[in-house]
Parts: C-alpha cells; sequence; structure tokens
C-alpha cells in the first residue's frame, strides 16, 4: 500500500487532471476521537479507521466528540483523507 503522502498526491493530480470532478472536500463531526476514530458523514454514513487516512497533524490535535474535521474522498469515494479540524 503506498503511502499517505502519495496517495494524496495522487489524488490531487487527478483532480486537477479533471479525472474526478465530483470529488469535493467535505466536513464530518467526530463521534469518537482516535485511537478508534468514528465519523458522522451527514445523517446515515458513519466512517472509522478502515474507511480513513488520517493525517500527521490528527494525531497532534485534541479531537473530542462534536468537532468538525475536513474530509478529502478518494477517486472511489469509499476512503476519505482526514486532513484537520475545523476551526472557528
Amino acid at each position: 500500500m503506498e503511502s499517505w503522502e502519495v496517495q494524496l498526491a495522487t489524488f490531487f493530480k487527478s483532480r486537477q487532471s479533471g479525472e474526478d470532478p465530483a470529488a469535493e472536500a467535505a466536513s464530518a463531526k467526530v463521534i469518537s476521537p482516535l485511537p478508534n476514530i468514528s465519523l458522522s458523514l451527514g445523517d446515515e454514513i458513519i466512517l472509522d479507521e478502515e474507511n480513513l487516512i488520517v493525517a500527521n497533524r490528527i494525531y497532534e490535535i485534541p479531537l473530542q466528540p462534536g468537532d468538525e474535521v475536513i474530509l478529502l474522498p478518494t477517486a472511489g469515494g469509499q476512503i476519505f483523507y482526514l486532513m484537520d479540524k475545523v476551526g472557528r
């Protein structure tokens, strides 16, 4: 499996080339933080560590239930890059 950095670079390259115009950033709510992270994406989709590629920065941020985070979908839309916490 490629490192998340390589996967992220590939993702952005495909977006710039127009291969996946539907891929857009999304936000999700933290249900439970790391190490057993789970996120609510909308009303019906629950994501867990099997659906996420977590950026190193996330390990440095104290996420709490109810926090909002930024996600970028992969081309297939089944895996998401967890990028950062939404700041307010």
